[in-house]
């Protein structure tokens, strides 16, 4: 019986060992666990962080390119707008070109009528002359 107590009392004392090793083990498992599981959440910290910078920098771009694509559209309403202007001014201008061509003949026109008038007239006058320095030479 002594041996059987005996037998007993080394796999007890084995037993002991092995879970005070297993203690241990379990012990410096959960440590590392703890330590790994902080170092993982300072990563997870900062993961967040970094996503949170990233997303405040697309959300900043993403309203400067709609402002840029606002400003856009404004400055294609005035360069449409200008060029809208451009053309009528164009067409305007034009107008004022034929009109004065138009002008510049008529008045071309009327200097010759009135050139032809004054040689008429100076016809007339020379005409008038003439027979009345005949009729002078004849009552001599």
């Amino acid at each position: 019986m002594i041996s059987i107590r005996q037998n007993y009392e080394e796999n007890i004392s084995f037993l002991e060992k092995n879970l005070k090793s297993t203690e241990k083990k379990l012990e410096e498992v959960i440590k590392n666990s703890s330590k790994e599981l902080g170092v993982k959440c300072v990563e997870i910290d900062k993961s967040l962080e970094n996503q949170a910078g990233a997303f405040k920098i697309v959300k900043n771009l993403e309203e400067e390119i709609l402002n840029l694509q606002k400003k856009t559209t404004r400055l294609e309403k005035t360069r449409l707008k200008l060029e809208r202007n451009v053309k009528e001014k164009e067409e305007f201008l034009q107008n004022i070109k034929q009109k004065n061509v138009e002008y510049r003949d008529k008045v071309k026109e009327a200097i010759q009528l009135v050139s032809a008038a004054l040689n008429e007239k100076d016809a007339a006058l020379f005409r008038e002359k003439e027979a009345n320095g005949e009729l002078c030479t004849y009552a001599i």
